[in-house]
């Protein structure tokens, strides 16, 4: 199937609000300027280079936004399909 194109049948995806998006966006941000802030501080005092912690540190931000976000999906999916559910069995009354 051509990229861009879907299927008749699917549902789209519902997004998560601008509110949402934000909030999740200011906490993950803060997360890591936190922890980054943390890396930096201890290097400073310990006298090494903070690179490859810090290098670490962005990535495991980086994989927790995409946890989060699949979670959220996957929440979003089972609400829908019960959702589905419901409206099946009132039409089969």
């Amino acid at each position: 199937m051509p990229s861009g194109t879907s299927h008749a049948n699917q549902a789209p995806v519902p997004q998560p609000s601008e509110y949402y998006t934000e909030q999740a966006s200011e906490h993950l941000s803060a997360e890591l300027i936190e922890r980054a802030r943390e890396v930096m501080e201890r290097a400073d005092r310990e006298g090494r280079d903070p690179e490859q912690e810090l290098l670490q540190v962005v990535g495991d931000a980086v994989l927790g936004g995409m946890r989060a976000g699949q979670e959220w999906s996957q929440q979003v999916t089972t609400e829908n399909s019960g959702d589905d559910n419901k409206r099946a069995r009132l039409d089969e009354s």
